[in-house]
Protein backbone atom coordinates (compact mmCIF):
# COMPACT_ATOMS: atom_id res chain seq x y z
CA UNK A 1 0.00 0.00 0.00
CA UNK A 2 2.92 2.32 0.68
CA UNK A 3 4.05 1.90 -2.92
CA UNK A 4 0.52 2.80 -4.04
CA UNK A 5 0.60 6.09 -2.13
CA UNK A 6 4.06 6.88 -3.45
CA UNK A 7 2.93 6.26 -7.03
CA UNK A 8 -0.16 8.45 -6.69
CA UNK A 9 1.85 11.14 -4.91
CA UNK A 10 4.46 11.21 -7.63
CA UNK A 11 1.74 11.50 -10.27
CA UNK A 12 0.05 14.41 -8.53
CA UNK A 13 3.41 16.14 -8.01
CA UNK A 14 4.24 15.66 -11.67
CA UNK A 15 0.95 17.26 -12.68
CA UNK A 16 1.69 20.19 -10.38
CA UNK A 17 5.08 20.74 -11.96
CA UNK A 18 3.62 20.51 -15.44
CA UNK A 19 0.97 23.10 -14.63
CA UNK A 20 3.54 25.46 -13.08
CA UNK A 21 5.72 25.15 -16.15
CA UNK A 22 2.84 26.43 -18.28
CA UNK A 23 3.05 29.81 -16.52
CA UNK A 24 5.96 31.00 -18.68
CA UNK A 25 5.13 32.33 -22.13
CA UNK A 26 8.56 31.34 -23.45
CA UNK A 27 10.19 27.93 -23.71
CA UNK A 28 13.51 26.66 -22.39
CA UNK A 29 14.22 29.77 -20.35
CA UNK A 30 16.62 27.82 -18.15
CA UNK A 31 18.56 26.44 -21.16
CA UNK A 32 18.21 22.91 -19.84
CA UNK A 33 17.55 21.88 -23.45
CA UNK A 34 20.52 23.70 -24.90
CA UNK A 35 19.62 26.46 -27.34
CA UNK A 36 16.39 24.84 -28.53
CA UNK A 37 13.53 27.34 -29.07
CA UNK A 38 16.01 30.22 -29.21
CA UNK A 39 17.18 32.02 -32.33
CA UNK A 40 20.76 33.28 -32.51
CA UNK A 41 22.49 35.71 -34.83
CA UNK A 42 26.18 35.94 -33.95
CA UNK A 43 28.40 38.17 -36.05
CA UNK A 44 32.06 37.49 -35.41
CA UNK A 45 31.54 35.72 -32.11
CA UNK A 46 29.68 32.86 -30.54
CA UNK A 47 26.68 31.79 -28.47
CA UNK A 48 26.75 28.63 -26.37
CA UNK A 49 25.23 27.03 -23.29
CA UNK A 50 27.72 26.54 -20.46
CA UNK A 51 27.68 25.33 -16.89
CA UNK A 52 28.61 28.13 -14.54
CA UNK A 53 28.22 28.52 -10.78
CA UNK A 54 26.39 25.20 -10.54
CA UNK A 55 23.78 25.81 -13.23
CA UNK A 56 23.15 26.25 -16.94
CA UNK A 57 23.46 29.62 -18.63
CA UNK A 58 23.79 30.92 -22.15
CA UNK A 59 27.07 32.70 -22.84
CA UNK A 60 27.37 35.41 -25.49
CA UNK A 61 31.00 36.24 -26.11
CA UNK A 62 33.44 37.30 -28.77
CA UNK A 63 37.09 36.25 -28.86
CA UNK A 64 37.95 39.09 -31.24
CA UNK A 65 37.86 42.86 -31.00
CA UNK A 66 34.63 43.41 -32.93
CA UNK A 67 31.38 41.47 -32.85
CA UNK A 68 27.68 41.39 -32.11
CA UNK A 69 25.99 38.39 -30.52
CA UNK A 70 22.20 38.24 -30.28
CA UNK A 71 19.80 35.66 -28.88
CA UNK A 72 16.02 36.00 -29.03
CA UNK A 73 12.73 34.15 -28.86
CA UNK A 74 9.35 35.07 -30.34
CA UNK A 75 6.27 34.30 -28.26
CA UNK A 76 2.53 34.87 -28.00
CA UNK A 77 0.88 37.13 -25.44
CA UNK A 78 -2.70 35.85 -25.04
CA UNK A 79 -5.66 38.16 -25.43
CA UNK A 80 -6.63 39.73 -22.11
CA UNK A 81 -3.07 39.92 -20.74
CA UNK A 82 -2.38 43.59 -20.00
CA UNK A 83 0.94 43.36 -18.15
CA UNK A 84 3.97 41.14 -18.52
CA UNK A 85 6.37 40.28 -15.73
CA UNK A 86 9.86 39.48 -16.95
CA UNK A 87 12.61 38.07 -14.76
CA UNK A 88 16.06 36.67 -15.40
CA UNK A 89 19.58 36.56 -14.02
CA UNK A 90 22.49 38.10 -15.88
CA UNK A 91 26.21 38.41 -15.38
CA UNK A 92 28.46 40.67 -17.44
CA UNK A 93 32.17 39.95 -17.30
CA UNK A 94 33.51 43.09 -18.94
CA UNK A 95 37.02 43.69 -20.18
CA UNK A 96 37.14 47.38 -20.99
CA UNK A 97 40.74 48.34 -21.58
CA UNK A 98 40.19 51.08 -24.16
CA UNK A 99 40.22 54.82 -23.68
CA UNK A 100 37.13 55.66 -25.73
CA UNK A 101 34.79 52.71 -26.34
CA UNK A 102 33.23 50.10 -24.12
CA UNK A 103 31.61 46.74 -24.71
CA UNK A 104 27.87 46.88 -24.16
CA UNK A 105 25.35 44.22 -23.10
CA UNK A 106 21.60 44.48 -22.72
CA UNK A 107 18.14 43.08 -23.24
CA UNK A 108 14.95 44.27 -24.93
CA UNK A 109 11.27 43.43 -25.16
CA UNK A 110 9.60 43.96 -28.53
CA UNK A 111 5.79 44.07 -28.76
CA UNK A 112 3.55 44.28 -31.80
CA UNK A 113 1.12 47.17 -31.91
CA UNK A 114 1.54 48.42 -28.34
CA UNK A 115 3.00 51.78 -29.29
CA UNK A 116 5.00 53.76 -31.78
CA UNK A 117 8.30 52.01 -32.41
CA UNK A 118 7.81 49.24 -29.82
CA UNK A 119 8.42 46.52 -32.43
CA UNK A 120 11.34 48.32 -34.06
CA UNK A 121 13.05 49.94 -31.07
CA UNK A 122 11.64 47.82 -28.27
CA UNK A 123 11.50 48.42 -24.55
CA UNK A 124 14.90 48.32 -22.90
CA UNK A 125 15.15 45.77 -20.10
CA UNK A 126 18.72 46.56 -19.10
CA UNK A 127 21.89 48.02 -20.53
CA UNK A 128 25.32 47.74 -18.98
CA UNK A 129 28.88 48.64 -19.95
CA UNK A 130 30.67 48.01 -16.67
CA UNK A 131 31.43 44.68 -15.04
CA UNK A 132 28.40 43.49 -13.04
CA UNK A 133 30.62 41.99 -10.31
CA UNK A 134 28.74 38.70 -10.35
CA UNK A 135 25.13 37.75 -10.93
CA UNK A 136 22.35 40.33 -11.00
CA UNK A 137 18.66 39.39 -10.60
CA UNK A 138 16.30 41.39 -12.77
CA UNK A 139 12.50 41.72 -12.52
CA UNK A 140 10.34 44.19 -14.43
CA UNK A 141 6.67 44.73 -15.31
CA UNK A 142 5.66 46.04 -18.75
CA UNK A 143 2.36 47.31 -20.14
CA UNK A 144 1.14 45.32 -23.15
CA UNK A 145 -2.51 46.36 -23.00
CA UNK A 146 -2.41 47.53 -26.63
CA UNK A 147 -0.81 44.40 -28.07
CA UNK A 148 -2.31 42.92 -31.22
CA UNK A 149 -3.87 39.47 -31.01
CA UNK A 150 -1.44 37.91 -33.46
CA UNK A 151 0.84 34.91 -33.03
CA UNK A 152 3.67 35.69 -32.43
CA UNK A 153 3.17 39.23 -31.17
CA UNK A 154 6.22 39.66 -28.91
CA UNK A 155 9.94 39.01 -28.81
CA UNK A 156 12.49 38.99 -26.01
CA UNK A 157 16.12 39.41 -26.96
CA UNK A 158 19.55 39.82 -25.42
CA UNK A 159 22.81 40.87 -26.98
CA UNK A 160 26.39 41.97 -26.57
CA UNK A 161 28.44 44.23 -28.81
CA UNK A 162 32.20 44.37 -28.59
CA UNK A 163 33.79 47.51 -29.98
CA UNK A 164 37.26 47.89 -31.38
CA UNK A 165 38.98 50.98 -30.06
CA UNK A 166 41.58 51.34 -32.79
CA UNK A 167 44.77 53.00 -31.60
CA UNK A 168 43.52 53.09 -28.02
CA UNK A 169 43.79 49.34 -27.38
CA UNK A 170 40.84 46.95 -27.42
CA UNK A 171 37.73 46.11 -25.48
CA UNK A 172 37.75 42.39 -26.07
CA UNK A 173 36.71 39.07 -24.58
CA UNK A 174 33.78 40.48 -22.60
CA UNK A 175 30.98 37.96 -21.99
CA UNK A 176 27.29 38.13 -21.10
CA UNK A 177 25.70 35.21 -19.23
CA UNK A 178 21.93 34.72 -18.88
CA UNK A 179 19.88 32.20 -16.92
CA UNK A 180 16.38 31.52 -15.58
CA UNK A 181 14.54 33.71 -18.10
CA UNK A 182 10.81 33.85 -17.30
CA UNK A 183 8.04 35.76 -19.06
CA UNK A 184 4.49 35.59 -17.74
CA UNK A 185 1.35 37.51 -16.93
CA UNK A 186 1.90 39.90 -14.03
CA UNK A 187 0.08 38.48 -11.02
CA UNK A 188 -0.56 35.18 -12.78
CA UNK A 189 2.21 33.02 -11.34
CA UNK A 190 0.15 29.82 -11.57
CA UNK A 191 -1.35 28.90 -14.91
CA UNK A 192 -4.92 27.61 -15.16
CA UNK A 193 -4.82 23.82 -15.67
CA UNK A 194 -6.08 22.50 -18.97
CA UNK A 195 -9.23 20.27 -18.84
CA UNK A 196 -7.13 17.18 -19.48
CA UNK A 197 -4.86 17.99 -16.56
CA UNK A 198 -7.86 18.54 -14.29
CA UNK A 199 -9.28 15.18 -15.31
CA UNK A 200 -6.03 13.38 -14.57
CA UNK A 201 -5.72 15.14 -11.24
CA UNK A 202 -9.29 14.12 -10.38
CA UNK A 203 -8.55 10.50 -11.23
CA UNK A 204 -5.47 10.57 -9.05
CA UNK A 205 -7.39 11.98 -6.09
CA UNK A 206 -10.19 9.44 -6.60
CA UNK A 207 -7.66 6.62 -6.65
CA UNK A 208 -6.17 7.96 -3.43
CA UNK A 209 -9.61 7.94 -1.82
CA UNK A 210 -10.28 4.37 -2.90
CA UNK A 211 -6.92 3.31 -1.54
CA UNK A 212 -7.73 4.80 1.85
CA UNK A 213 -11.12 3.03 1.88
CA UNK A 214 -9.56 -0.35 1.09
CA UNK A 215 -6.94 0.24 3.78
CA UNK A 216 -9.69 0.87 6.34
Amino acid sequence: MLNFYKTVGMGVAGLGMAMAAQASLISNGDFSDGLNDWQISPIGGGVSVVEIDGGNAVMLSDPDSVGVEWIYQNFYVPEGVDQLEISFNYRFDSINNSLLFHDTAGGQLFTLGTGLGDWVLGNELFRVTEDSNGWVSFTGVYDVSGIWDYNPNARIGFGISETWAGLWWDSTDSALYLSNIQVGEYGGAVAVPEPGSLALLGLGLMALGLGRRSLA
